[in-house]
Order: structure tokens, then C-alpha cells, then sequence
């Protein structure tokens, strides 16, 4: 989850809390609504960041195995196609893509490069490249598109989560307008207990700089018909 929904999250909490210990007649469909609606974002909260961390990891295995494809496979094989052949139409065959080409560009120009490379394989062997450095740039150029497919797969399962969670923010916050609705009329006579539940049903800033919000104070219980 992201400050905004923890925040969220912890309004819920403290308005439930508020309203379980200090009932209030007429509160409690959406109370209802408001506990079904922590308990889901604390299970999509999990999930979310189990989608985060896998996210991540993947970022960081395709960055690492496209730096490896790049400096291990790419620049060897055209610099030594720019020293040794002379032929203009072999040296832009072998020419590099822009460094910050995206993934699909990189694996284009790789794979165009590798079968270009397979048919001048000896002059490459000559000037120092291993006998099979085609087949280890074509493995290379396999892990990086298994990579992409895996990133692109974890990016679309932490959008869906954040999208569910941000729908259950939207059905929170309108749980507890309806429940203000209900709850301040009741209050008027209890100004203590009125003023409470404003500080409790308040949105609140998500903490910011490793700095936490601190929770209002939950009122006595006391029984409101």
C-alpha cells in the first residue's frame, strides 16, 4: 500500500474502533461495510506488497541481464566488426542501438546482430571471442526476453492491486461519510464525545519523513440511542 491508502486504512480503523466502543444507534450497516472493507485492504495490502517486492526483483534481474547482454555480447562484437571489416553495409549490421533503447529495441538490434555475427563467426573466433559466443549471446538474449515477459506480468498484477485498493479507499470513505451523517446529530447533546469522533473520522496527512501520524484518543465507552 502507499501512504495514501495506509492512511486511509487507518482512518477506517480508528472510525470502526470509535463506533464499536461508543455505539450509536443506526450505525451499523456501515459499520458493516467499514470492517469488511479493513479486513480486505489488510488482505490486498499483503498481496500489494508481495506485488511490490516481486516488481522489484524483476526490474532488477532485467536491468542486470541487459547490462550483461550489452557489455558482455554487444560491444565486443561490434568493436571488432568496426577494426576488422571495412565494408560499410557489415558495420551498421553490426552497429549498436542507443544505450537507452527500450528492452524490444535492445533484443531487435541483439538478435539481428547474433545472426549476422553466426555467419562471420571464424573472423570473430579469430580475433578472440569464443568458439560458441553466439550461442552464449543467444542465451543471453532468451533470458532477457523471459525477463521482459516477467516484468510485464508482476507491473500488471501491482496495478491491479493498487486499482483494488484504491476502489476499497473510495468505498471506505463513503462508508464513513454516511456514518458522520448518522453520528453527529447524535453527539450534539455530548460535546466531549462529539468532538472525538471528529478527530476520529478526520482524514489524516500520511507520515512522511519516518515520521508516524499520531492516533487521536478513543473516548470512554458510552452509549448513544
Amino acid at each position: 500500500m502507499d501512504k495514501k491508502q495506509r492512511s486511509a486504512l487507518g482512518r477506517f480503523r480508528r472510525v470502526h474502533e470509535f463506533l464499536t466502543t461508543n455505539q450509536v444507534e443506526g450505525t451499523q450497516v456501515k459499520l458493516q461495510v467499514l470492517e469488511q472493507v479493513v479486513r480486505e485492504m489488510t488482505s490486498k495490502g499483503e498481496e500489494n506488497d508481495a506485488s511490490d517486492r516481486q516488481t522489484k526483483g524483476a526490474t532488477a534481474r532485467q536491468r542486470a541481464l541487459r547490462d550483461a547482454l550489452w557489455n558482455q555480447h554487444m560491444v565486443p562484437i561490434s568493436r571488432i566488426a568496426r577494426r576488422v571489416f571495412s565494408v560499410p553495409e557489415i558495420q551498421v549490421k553490426f552497429g549498436l542501438p542507443p544505450k537507452r533503447a527500450d528492452n524490444e529495441g535492445i533484443l531487435s538490434s541483439a538478435s539481428g546482430m547474433a545472426q549476422t555475427a553466426e555467419q562471420h563467426a571464424a573472423v570473430f573466433v579469430q580475433e578472440g571471442l569464443p568458439a560458441e559466443f553466439v550461442t552464449r549471446m543467444r542465451a543471453a538474449i532468451a533470458e532477457l526476453t523471459e525477463a521482459v515477459g516477467v516484468k510485464v506480468v508482476s507491473t500488471r498484477r501491482r496495478k491491479t492491486s493498487r486499482e483494488n485498493l484504491d476502489s476499497l479507499v473510495k468505498r471506505g470513505v463513503a462508508a464513513v461519510d454516511v456514518l458522520d451523517a448518522i453520528v453527529k446529530p447524535r453527539l450534539e447533546s455530548q460535546p466531549d464525545l462529539l468532538a472525538a469522533w471528529q478527530s476520529v473520522k478526520r482524514p489524516m496527512e500520511p507520515a512522511s519523513g519516518g515520521r508516524s501520524v499520531v492516533e487521536p484518543d478513543i473516548t470512554p465507552v458510552v452509549k448513544v440511542a
